[in-house]
């Protein structure tokens, strides 16, 4: 490779980089937002370029629109200070306005109640009822050793696969279960707001969710 082919493709990466990260940026927030982990795989890497792509046709499209107006002539070329801060700037933005949109919109909740669109943002059973309970739901979770139970608020959880998942209870109870399926109260902290406990999902044997009153 002579000097003048390598110096071709060094000033060729700003512009193979502009068509990466501003997709993968959105992508990242987007998983942020939501406590997700964005794992590095190809698929995440062309979902990239397709975001970064679509940007880009965006940001020429705007940048032409305001040199109508403008007195002074914003520089189109995608290597540009202007046009890469349009590029962070919507590759920030537009992911944090679609976590708004899917989270605190009750406009776009009945949009799709009128449509009769069932589908859910949401990540899991879980979310989808305490979205309907309004982030209030009462759990009753059995241990798999020494018939444990424990009743509480779901206050924390994580649930994505390939971390460690839990659940955090406040205001919980803790019984255990004899034989004939009659329940011992060995502890209870439903009026202690600060008293929490913590169960990771490898000693859990199945749970039970309810919107219920808290009251025995």
């Amino acid at each position: 490779m002579s000097l003048e082919e390598l110096q071709v493709l060094i000033d060729s990466i700003p512009q193979y980089i502009c068509y990466i990260y501003p997709g993968y940026i959105t992508l990242y927030l987007y998983f942020y937002f939501h406590s997700l982990t964005l794992d590095e795989t190809k698929a995440k890497v062309i979902k990239s370029i397709i975001i970064s792509y679509i940007y880009i046709i965006l940001d020429k499209a705007i940048i032409g629109l305001l040199n109508k107006f403008l007195p002074t002539e914003l520089n189109t070329n995608i290597n540009g200070i202007a046009f890469n801060a349009l590029l962070i700037l919507a590759s920030v933005l537009i992911p944090y306005i679609i976590y708004l949109i899917e989270t605190k919109s009750s406009f776009f909740e009945k949009a799709k109640s009128r449509l009769s669109i069932k589908t859910s943002f949401s990540k899991n059973e879980i979310e989808v009822l305490q979205k309907k309970y309004s982030d209030t739901i009462w759990i009753y979770v059995y241990m798999r050793d020494g018939n444990i139970m424990y009743e509480g608020s779901l206050t924390e959880k994580e649930l994505e696969l390939g971390r460690t998942r839990f659940f955090c209870l406040s205001k919980y109870r803790k019984y255990i279960i004899n034989s004939k399926g009659k329940k011992a109260k060995l502890a209870d902290y439903s009026n202690d707001d600060k008293e929490k406990v913590l169960i990771y999902f490898d000693r859990i044997s199945h749970f039970e969710i309810a919107n219920v009153d808290k009251s025995e």
